[in-house]
């Protein structure tokens, strides 16, 4: 009967729902890793161009100005490295990789958002050198701090500097197993992305640039006429990065967006549970039928977590 919502629609319309009138699961029902030792970390590059493209309009409408990007803002300028979980309590550090050697003056770093980590790469990816570095910089003082005795899953894609052996190994001595998901399809099942988690973090980068651009920095003259004049330096972009996606990153580890991150969880089928609630709500982008798999030799008297899909394992 046409306008008779699914069983499918009814469940993705209950996850938007506000987390008090969730069906609450007990902790026990996780089995061996609970919501807050599930975790997945991916890459989400930008540039300035993109944060920059703003119309500004005066409080006496008298003036309308489009700020546009500078010369060469549509290259990426960084990459952060979010790693998450669906859990509420404390998220590890977010990263930032810049371009560059690190050659920086001493004093740049003293102005740096002092949750952000930064790490410097030639080209801002996320290179053997550089993931490595981010799991002893980053992931490493979280699981010493939050998960002491814990046994944790690291969700992440088949990048080759993820499968690297020296990587692997210091997730591996924090105690922790690093699962890779099937490959060419990570917009598919990974919770960052087809959770919305990225797409949400870069939209709330975006409106806390697009605040500073109406700040003043001296008396009659807002940051954007700086930014327009291409006055601002390397220093102060990679500086104020820091603080545009550090801000981000608190507002969305808080408890005003746990929300989405339980339910990215849940969609992807990355915060199963011994016996099944809440399978029927697991949705994967691109795929008409998403069936929960029962036979992963996981049985209901395994501690582990049931997947929808074989996770595959560093040795």
């Amino acid at each position: 009967m046409t306008g008779v919502p699914t069983e499918r629609e009814r469940e993705r319309e209950r996850l938007l729902l506000p987390r008090s009138q969730w069906n609450r699961v007990p902790v026990s029902e996780y089995g061996e890793f609970q919501p807050d030792c599930r975790l997945n970390v991916d890459q989400v590059p930008f540039n300035l161009d993109n944060q920059a493209r703003k119309t500004l309009v005066h409080k006496d409408d008298a003036q309308v100005v489009q700020v546009s990007g500078q010369p060469g803002g549509e290259k990426r300028f960084g990459t952060a490295q979010i790693c998450i979980h669906p859990g509420r309590g404390p998220q590890p550090k977010l990263c930032l990789f810049f371009r560059g050697q690190g050659k920086v003056y001493a004093n740049e770093k003293q102005y740096y958002h002092k949750d952000v980590v930064v790490i410097f790469q030639k080209a801002a990816w996320a290179d053997r050198p550089t993931v490595t570095s981010w799991a002893k910089a980053c992931l490493t003082p979280h699981v010493q701090e939050h998960l002491v005795d814990k046994p944790f899953v690291l969700f992440q894609d088949n990048l080759e500097s993820q499968t690297w052996p020296e990587y692997t190994k210091v997730v591996k001595d924090l105690g922790g197993v690093c699962a890779y998901g099937p490959k060419g399809c990570t917009e598919g099942w990974q919770p960052i992305d087809s959770g919305h988690i990225g797409a949400t973090f870069k939209a709330l980068a975006k409106s806390k640039f697009e605040a500073w651009m109406e700040k003043t920095y001296e008396p009659g003259k807002q940051n954007w006429e700086k930014w327009e004049a291409n006055k601002v330096s390397q220093k102060e972009k990679r500086i104020l990065c820091t603080f545009v996606f550090g801000e981000a990153w608190a507002e969305m580890c808080s408890d005003k967006y746990a929300w989405i991150r339980h339910a990215a969880f849940v969609r992807a089928g990355l915060l199963c549970t011994l016996h099944g609630k809440n399978d029927e709500c697991v949705y994967i982008e691109g795929r008409k039928d998403t069936q929960v798999v029962k036979d992963l030799g996981l049985c209901q008297k395994s501690p582990k977590p049931r997947q929808i899909f074989p996770i595959h394992s560093s040795p």
